[in-house]
């Protein structure tokens, strides 16, 4: 099989595969902005302590991530070279993961 990536043949045994990812990465677009529009409303004192603790969570969260993601990445670089990293993953696992966490923080705010 040739692995060029101008090659229509290249991506056609893994047709699945790529609809998924595009739906994945589609998904996490959704959360980028569904983050971002939460960030942007007007906020009123109760609501603006609830984001100052899903934002520090969050921040904390993806730190922890993004350092194991380096430590992965300088050990697979040692095996197999240069290794792509995915921002736009990244980002939409933390927009996820914050939406995630505002869903929590709203629903024991309110119980409260």
């Amino acid at each position: 099989m040739n692995l060029h990536l101008m090659n229509p043949e290249t991506f056609r045994p893994n047709l699945p595969l790529i609809w998924c990812l595009v739906v994945v990465f589609a998904i996490l677009l959704v959360c980028i902005l569904a983050m971002w529009i939460i960030l942007l409303r007007k906020k009123d004192e109760s609501r603006k302590q609830r984001l100052t603790k899903v934002c520090t969570l969050t921040f904390i969260i993806e730190n922890i991530l993004l350092l194991i993601d380096v430590l992965i990445r300088i050990i697979t670089m040692k095996k197999q070279g240069f290794v792509f990293t995915y921002p736009l993953f990244f980002l939409g696992i933390s927009s996820l993961l914050f939406i995630i966490l505002f869903l929590v923080y709203s629903i024991r705010d309110k119980r409260q």
